[in-house]
Parts: C-alpha cells; sequence; structure tokens
C-alpha cells in the first residue's frame, strides 16, 4: 500500500569516539603576497657606543722649499744712547789751564779720577799742550793713593811733524817725567797705565809743569780728555 506519512526526527545520539588522525596532505600552493603593512613607530636611540683609541701619528712629510727672502722694510729710529756703566769714566778738559816760569808740578784743574780701595783700573790721558818755548819744554807724572801699584808710559809728538818721543817706563807714583821737543806749538801727549789700589781710596790724578822754567807759558788746551775703566 502507499508510503506513510514520515514520522518525527528522532534525537540525536552521543557523539561516537574520535578516530586516528589521517596523515598530513600535501602542502598547498603559496598564495599571492598581501600588501604591505603601514611602517611601526621608531624605537628609541640607543646609547653611544665608547670611543676608539687615537691611531698613531704618520711621519713628518719633508720640508719644502725655503721661499725668497723678502724686502728689507725700513730702518726704524735710532734709540736713546744709554747710561754710561757703572767703572767707566770720561773727563774732558772744560777750559785752556797755563802754568808760566815754574817747574813744580801742580795738580791738573779737571784730569783726575777718583778710585775706591783694592780696585784695578786702566787708563789714557790725552792732552793737548801748547809750548810757547821750546825750552821750557813740558813734564807730568800721575799720582795716585797711598799704597797703589801703578805702570805708566808717556809719549810726545813734535808740533808740526811726525816725530814722537818717547818717555822712560815709570812703576811708580809721583814720578817726574819730561818730555822734550825741539819746537814751539801744539804737542799731543799721551799718557797710558794701569793701577791697582790698596787699602786706601782716593785719587788718580794728573800733575804737569814746565820742564824748564820760562815766562812763555805752557799750555794744557781745553779738550784733552781722561778715559779710565774699572776692571
Amino acid at each position: 500500500g502507499a508510503t506513510g506519512a514520515q514520522g518525527a526526527q528522532g534525537d540525536t545520539g552521543p557523539m561516537g569516539p574520535v578516530g586516528a588522525t589521517g596523515a598530513t596532505g600535501a602542502t598547498g600552493a603559496q598564495g599571492p603576497q598581501g600588501d604591505t603593512g603601514p611602517m611601526g613607530p621608531q624605537g628609541a636611540t640607543g646609547a653611544t657606543g665608547a670611543t676608539g683609541a687615537t691611531g698613531a701619528t704618520g711621519a713628518t712629510g719633508s720640508q719644502g722649499a725655503t721661499g725668497p727672502t723678502g724686502a728689507q722694510g725700513d730702518t726704524g729710529p735710532a734709540g736713546a744712547t744709554g747710561a754710561t756703566g757703572a767703572g767707566h769714566t770720561l773727563v774732558r778738559k772744560a777750559a785752556d789751564e797755563t802754568v808760566t816760569s815754574s817747574t813744580t808740578l801742580q795738580n791738573d784743574d779737571d784730569l783726575k779720577v777718583t778710585m775706591a780701595a783694592n780696585e784695578t783700573w786702566e787708563f789714557e790721558f790725552f792732552l793737548i799742550v801748547n809750548i810757547q818755548s821750546a825750552s821750557a819744554d813740558f813734564k807730568e807724572t800721575i799720582t795716585a793713593p797711598t799704597g797703589s801699584t801703578i805702570y805708566w808710559t808717556s809719549s810726545i809728538q813734535e808740533s808740526g811733524s811726525s816725530t814722537v818721543t818717547n818717555a822712560n817706563f815709570a812703576t811708580s807714583s809721583g814720578t817726574s817725567v819730561p818730555l822734550t821737543v825741539a819746537n814751539t806749538g801744539a804737542a799731543p801727549v799721551r799718557i797710558r797705565g794701569v793701577v791697582r789700589t790698596g787699602s786706601t781710596a782716593g785719587d788718580l790724578q794728573l800733575q804737569w809743569a814746565q820742564n824748564s822754567s820760562n815766562a812763555n807759558g805752557t799750555i794744557v788746551k781745553a779738550n784733552s780728555f781722561l778715559k779710565a775703566g774699572k776692571f
């Protein structure tokens, strides 16, 4: 006969136990790469690393050629003259000095230098002597403090001539030394020596006079000078 109507569905029965896992199937083909995502935020800056050691200094290169010397600059103005150093003395005779009718040695008015005890000095007198009578001639001496040791020599040149007369070598203070000439007129006299004082200070002093008394004066002229230096 005809199939009857379907009855109502019954309740689902309980799930049976899970079966064993089957073998992994083969990997399928890789799909296309997706679009790049947006960049993430920048991370914090890391700590600065330690400075490395300084490398060795390289060798110095060879010196280049010297360039040409530049033009010399203008000379600057001369500086002021410095003061005369200690122990150096210059004495200039400021005026003529005349001796008439006298053979007595007398101190020159200007030409002397003061020395302390236990000092050594060299000295030179340069005299312009005007002898108005050849018979009067000229004589001189050098005096030094008591206890001094002194050595000196002198010479005179004839007026209007190249003739020079040298006097004897003197080795003591106060030795009278004559200088004779044949002509009248200006005659240069040069006296040079060295002196060592002892325990007594005092002057190194030029003395002079006529060698023979004469009414015609003997003159030591202005600008005669003494030059002395202490060692």
